[in-house]
């Protein structure tokens, strides 16, 4: 969902979903003086980014935004298809 060259730290959602890094070393102090909007953009380019969200899929590694998925390529934003190939 992100491209190679983006400038967002990226890593696998079975990593982020695990305990392999440490969400709180991310914590920062909030400044008054400058802008929340120009703050959270920097943290949010810091902080690793989950690559896909999927919830319970079964070789469905190409899909995003999917739930209870098995079998599927290329789905996103779909829930609970099997053997599908390119849909939304």
């Amino acid at each position: 969902m992100y491209h190679p060259q983006s400038e967002y730290k990226v890593c696998d959602r079975h990593v982020w979903r695990s305990d392999q890094w440490d969400p709180m070393k991310y914590g920062r102090v909030f400044d008054p003086s400058q802008s929340f909007f120009a703050q959270f953009e920097k943290l949010w380019k810091e902080v690793p980014n989950v690559s896909l969200y999927n919830v319970n899929t079964t070789n469905s590694e190409y899909t995003n935004h999917c739930l209870n998925e098995k079998n599927c390529y290329m789905i996103f934003g779909s829930y609970e298809n099997e053997d599908c190939l390119y849909g939304e």
